[in-house]
């Protein structure tokens, strides 16, 4: 996502500019944000942390599906040995 989007929309996203303000956590939020949006190296460092969480996710994510999968598999296997 660009930096003018996330910033722009980012008062739409919270509902209003007075949720920030009510909200210490998200007001700290929007504060980090205005500063990164700024700063092109820590804009970069913001997207290269957020790609990796996304990575990772998705890597896990695949993961337990392949252990699914396999569980799936071995519990058909052990069903016809123990039916045969």
């Amino acid at each position: 996502m660009k930096r003018s989007s996330i910033m722009k929309n980012f008062p739409k996203v919270m509902g209003s500019d007075m949720l920030a303000e009510k909200n210490v956590y998200i007001g700290s939020v929007y504060q980090h944000l205005q500063v990164i949006s700024q700063d092109e190296e820590k804009w970069l460092e913001y997207e290269a942390r957020e790609k990796a969480i996304r990575d990772y996710n998705q890597g896990m994510l695949e993961a337990e599906q392949r252990g699914e999968v396999r569980r799936k598999a071995e519990g058909k296997k052990k069903l016809s040995v123990s039916i045969s």
